[in-house]
């Protein structure tokens, strides 16, 4: 889904919980099968006029921030569960309703700005082992 302001529910276990936030998600796919949603929130007081300016469609959202705000994370968190696919992800996977699910949750802290990007992943493992390189730690 393209950029656009919600509202984030207040019972949201994250920085952004009860505030309006950006909002955007992705499908990642792999050999045309879904394997990946990426739900993204960010606050608007550190990406003033995102929804205005999103990363193109392949553009990598970390270089799009730093490029268009000259801001990178200096930190952040992360929470590994299993999580039952809701109805929207289990729609976007192709999957049945309550298919366990890898979930990460993710927050990033910026210098200025704690908290200011929450995503969740969610990812469907049946078939695939994710891995993530995280990149020049000296920052993280």
């Amino acid at each position: 889904e393209r950029i656009h302001c919600v509202e984030v529910d207040a019972g949201a276990d994250h920085p952004l919980a009860g505030k309006p936030a950006y909002r955007a998600a992705r499908l990642g796919s792999l050999s045309r099968e879904p394997v990946l949603v990426e739900t993204f929130l960010f606050d608007p007081q550190a990406f003033p006029g995102l929804p205005d300016n999103p990363p193109g469609p392949a553009a990598s959202l970390s270089a799009h921030i730093e490029s268009s705000y000259k801001a990178r994370p200096t930190g952040g968190h992360q929470t590994f569960r299993v999580q039952p696919a809701d109805a929207d992800v289990a729609i976007a996977m192709h999957v049945t309703e309550g298919t366990p699910m890898l979930q990460i949750s993710r927050t990033l802290d910026f210098p200025r700005a704690p908290g200011a990007i929450h995503t969740i992943l969610t990812c469907n493992t049946s078939q695939l082992v994710f891995t993530q390189d995280l990149g020049d730690l000296t920052y993280a």
